[in-house]
């Protein structure tokens, strides 16, 4: 028998970074994002042998004993759930790539603790997920993350989510069907090929929260502005509120931005678009918004001669699943 758990990647709207502990915990944050269908798939199922099988990220690990296993997250994650002694193939397939700033981490955590208990006959509640997932990340393996990602993922759909500390509240924000078709008709994804890791720019923003904060005051303002204008359908005013969240990132101390990366934007801006670069670092995707849908192939075909991917794409209502395959 086997196990498959199944989690949405996400698209950030605004309040990202907000959610990182060492400011959340002194003022609280909030972030509005929203599910896609694109996912982290974990596989999970006894074998003969002895130890831990692994494939992940085009790397495979065949180790003995669980303080072996290299990849910090699946370690902890194995641990957490009490399999340490049982012998366990385990394989993990991602829609993207990762470490470009759609939440993988966070997904990954969530997708390997809801396929681990799943193989243990155990079903956990999505909440429950997010809390260990960010547990293992930021308490356990000491990163520099917030909870935003395990949250977002494991919960799915369009959500206001509001942070104090390790405590998490979610907020649904509910949209009329022609709301949907708007929003989602006027946003596109494009990959760039970049990765990078988060922690370096991350830490640089954690040791420099004290003049961070008036930005991440104002970040915050933004997510709670643009959760206000998606609960109304006010859709014309979410393009310049997204927009601000990415311009206000790119005053924080980090590794935010590249001179490419403000090209591109300010490329963009003049062609009446609104655009972000997603994660904690300068990652490897960027999501357009614009409001007249004339603008699509013009953008398309921009985006085309700069060597960037369209990554076509749905939202997802849902959140981590899992399910037995015999």
């Amino acid at each position: 028998m086997k196990i498959i758990s199944k989690t949405p990647l996400r698209l950030p709207f605004a309040g990202g970074l907000t959610d990182l502990r060492p400011y959340s915990e002194k003022f609280g944050g909030v972030t509005v994002s929203i599910c896609i269908n694109k996912y982290i798939r974990v596989y999970v199922e006894r074998h003969s042998g002895k130890g831990f099988h692994l494939t992940y990220l085009s790397k495979i690990e065949q180790v003995d004993y669980v303080e072996s296993v290299k990849h910090e997250i699946i370690r902890e994650c194995l641990k957490k759930v009490g399999l340490e002694n049982e012998p366990l193939r385990l394989q993990i397939i991602s829609d993207l790539p990762g470490e470009s700033g759609l939440g993988s981490s966070g997904a990954l955590g969530v997708g390997v603790l809801n396929a681990l208990y799943g193989y243990t006959g155990k079903l956990v509640s999505q909440q429950r997920l997010a809390h260990e997932a960010a547990e293992i990340e930021i308490d356990v393996l000491r990163g520099s993350c917030g909870d935003h990602d395990p949250s977002i993922t494991a919960m799915g759909g369009l959500k206001e989510i509001i942070y104090d500390g390790a405590t998490v509240d979610f907020n649904q924000i509910k949209l009329s069907r022609d709301g949907w078709y708007y929003l989602q008709d006027r946003l596109l994804l494009f990959y760039s090929g970049k990765r990078a890791k988060t922690n370096d720019s991350l830490h640089k923003l954690e040791d420099n929260m004290i003049l961070a904060a008036p930005i991440l005051h104002m970040i915050k303002k933004t997510g709670y502005e643009i959760a206000e204008v998606l609960k109304q359908e006010a859709f014309r005013g979410f393009g310049r509120l997204f927009q601000r969240q990415q311009d206000l990132k790119l005053k924080l101390p980090g590794d935010f931005f590249d001179e490419k990366a403000i090209s591109l934007i300010e490329k963009l801006r003049s062609m009446g678009c609104y655009s972000q670069i997603p994660g904690g670092k300068v990652g490897g995707f960027i999501i357009v918004f614009f409001d007249d849908l004339e603008r699509r192939k013009e953008i398309l075909s921009y985006m085309e001669e700069q060597e960037l991917v369209h990554i076509p794409f749905l939202f997802e209502k849902e959140g981590s699943s899992v399910m037995k395959q015999d």
